[in-house]
């Protein structure tokens, strides 16, 4: 604050703070050289640090960064670390088998983490009904309410498809593949809604919409699809 007023990369400010040297390090030489350089300072950390970090940087290449591959890096790394102690150790292995393209074991991991759930001495945490959710829709039912279906042909090369707007988490809005490509349903609210696929974390507009408009997003200004549900 005594710098004035300006704006500031919020990491920038804590350059010594080891989460922040590992992502600074993934942003600038891959996810290998970060591994590299987590096992140099890791011996500094607690132990409890050591696994909240790692799942701090896998997370955001899953949930933010739509960095599959390397979210993998991570977190088989993670596993070394953690030793099964996480409650919610199954789910994220399910988040990332599912974003890596292997269903089935996507399906063990969040059906692990249902039972789980529900019969160990921590009781019922809260990645349950997610766990349940995803689960739910690898096998093929709908979601309550389902008013919309989206569709994405071809790709059929690529390992995880999904369906990104202004405002959604794109991993939980995953589409399945079929014969001719990619597709889910989806229940949204009335209104406009902007959306675009993200195939293997690489934006793809509708092609079947022409219906497109220009936003101005976090990340800058975006061509985005629109679609309207009544």
């Amino acid at each position: 604050m005594k710098q004035g007023k300006k704006s500031y990369l919020w990491r920038s400010l804590f350059p010594d703070v080891p989460v922040v040297q590992i992502w600074e390090t993934y942003l600038m030489r891959g996810s290998k050289a970060a591994v590299e350089h987590y096992r140099k300072i890791q011996d500094g950390m607690p132990q409890e640090r050591r696994s909240e970090t790692l799942r701090h940087v896998f997370s955001s290449c899953i949930l933010n960064e739509n960095k599959y591959a390397d979210a993998k890096v991570f977190f088989d790394e993670w596993l070394d670390v953690n030793t099964g102690k996480d409650t919610m150790m199954n789910f994220y292995q399910g988040l990332v088998h599912l974003t890596n393209g292997d269903v089935n074991m996507a399906r063990k991991s969040f059906a692990s983490q249902i039972q789980a759930d529900e019969t160990g001495a921590e009781g019922k945490i809260s990645s349950l009904s997610a766990a349940k959710a995803y689960l739910d829709k690898l096998n093929g039912e709908k979601p309550a309410g389902a008013n919309i279906r989206f569709e994405l042909r071809g790709h059929q090369d690529a390992k995880f498809v999904c369906v990104a707007g202004i405002g959604w988490v794109p991993v939980s809005n995953f589409l399945l593949k079929t014969e001719l490509g990619w597709s889910a349903d989806f229940a949204l609210p009335a209104g406009k809604h902007h959306y675009a696929f993200l195939v293997d974390g690489k934006m793809v507009l509708d092609p079947t919409n022409p219906e497109k408009e220009e936003i101005d997003t976090e990340d800058g200004k975006m061509t985005l699809n629109v679609i309207v549900v009544k």
